[in-house]
């Protein structure tokens, strides 16, 4: 079994993690805390704060007070660890993400110089992405995170997004423990042309919101250019 990670997170912040055995029954699901540093119990193993989800998911929340790095363990009451996730919690989350686990950039590497580049009115080829940690990995996703783009004319970063995005619309989650995401274009979608920025928001199922590319990054939003198609309205 693989170790997802959660974080960073703030002393004193509520931690949400989240154990899905599918379609399996489980009566009654456990877990427990640990710290990495020195392996000592920081919450014993327990029921307290966990909620069924759905099917075969749980949710526990819990704070944890001081930083350092801790790890979840849930059972199925078995004896038996299912879910392992690691939590990384830091006195200060550099706002541009620069801590290991904090948000990074997106593959493909578009840059202003190698713009994703699109015709309008084209639903094809899909918008593929791969959202990665600051530490260069993938940033792992749950299957119950929900993800967002939005597209803004390159011209309105001056004045701080400050109008309604031309589109905004939700991603299919493909890959989640490798935070591989899609988009398939529908008609009229890329009814524009010129040149846009595109920004992706991760929303967790514990009420945070992650943006990629981070802060800082460059380029901070991916660069997108739509060309005028010759026949704009009509058909074949």
């Amino acid at each position: 079994m693989g170790r997802t990670v959660i974080g960073p997170k703030r002393p004193g912040d509520t931690v949400y993690s989240i154990a899905d055995w599918g379609d399996a029954t489980v009566v009654s699901p456990h877990f427990k805390v640990i710290n990495l540093s020195d392996g000592a119990t920081v919450i014993a193993r327990t029921t307290a704060g966990i909620i069924h989800l759905q099917d075969g998911g749980y949710r526990a929340a819990f704070p944890l007070a001081a930083a350092g790095s801790y790890a979840v363990e849930w059972d199925d009451n078995g004896g038996t660890v299912f879910y392992d996730e690691e939590i990384w919690v830091e006195d200060v989350v550099l706002i541009d993400g620069g801590s290991i686990l904090g948000p990074g950039d997106i593959l493909p590497p578009y840059t202003d110089a190698n713009p994703l580049r699109m015709k309008r009115g084209d639903t094809k080829p899909a918008l593929n992405l791969q959202l990665l940690a600051t530490s260069g990995s993938p940033y792992p996703l749950q299957v119950s995170d929900i993800v967002y783009f939005t597209i803004q004319p390159q011209i309105a970063l001056d004045g701080g997004f400050a109008g309604a995005p031309l589109l905004h619309k939700q991603m299919t989650i493909t890959d989640a423990p490798n935070g591989r995401v899609s988009y398939q274009w529908l008609a009229g979608d890329l009814s524009f042309y010129g040149s846009f920025l595109i920004e992706v928001e991760v929303n967790t199922v514990g009420g945070d919101v992650i943006s990629f590319p981070r802060a800082g990054a460059t380029p901070q939003y991916i660069p997108l250019v739509i060309a005028p198609d010759e026949d704009p309205g009509l058909t074949p």
